[in-house]
């Protein structure tokens, strides 16, 4: 399955790519078997933003979407950011808000850097991600001459 959505201008705002989903209409739930959900930010011409995870469930129809097992947040390099790749177990998306948030531990690695944390919430339309506690971070340099 493949959904897209669009803003009024024609635009791309977000898709949702899953080989399964199971839509329940009593409770306006979708449960989403290996979710792969892109937030594009037509605000700007950066990356978008891809979302992994081996299972979902959206509410409210695509307004809150629920992800656990393997959760896997990243965005590539573009012309003002650099690539970011985050994991965590659960994570909380609001799409129309283009944010991210969980209370479980996520390790996030960026520019040779790597950042472990308890809880993070992550504006996907500034790019601003915030660690909430027991944040450490460990520098790895390039090892290959550069």
């Amino acid at each position: 399955v493949t959904a897209t959505r669009i803003d009024e201008q024609g635009k791309l705002k977000d898709e949702l790519q899953a080989p399964l989903l199971v839509h329940y209409a009593e409770d306006d739930t979708t449960n989403i078997t290996s979710p792969h959900f892109i937030i594009y930010n037509t605000d700007t011409t950066e990356q978008p933003w891809h979302i992994y995870a081996n299972y979902g469930k959206a509410r409210d129809g695509i307004n809150r979407l629920e992800l656990w097992d393997q959760v896997k947040l990243e965005q590539l390099a573009g012309t003002n950011n650099a690539a970011i790749s985050m994991i965590t177990s659960a994570m909380t998306v609001f799409p129309k808000q283009q944010y991210a948030q969980t209370q479980q531990p996520v390790k996030v690695w960026q520019l040779g850097s790597v950042v472990t944390s308890v809880g993070l919430h992550a504006n996907l339309k500034t790019g601003d991600i915030d660690l909430l506690s027991q944040a450490r971070g460990k520098y790895q340099p390039d090892t290959n001459g550069k």
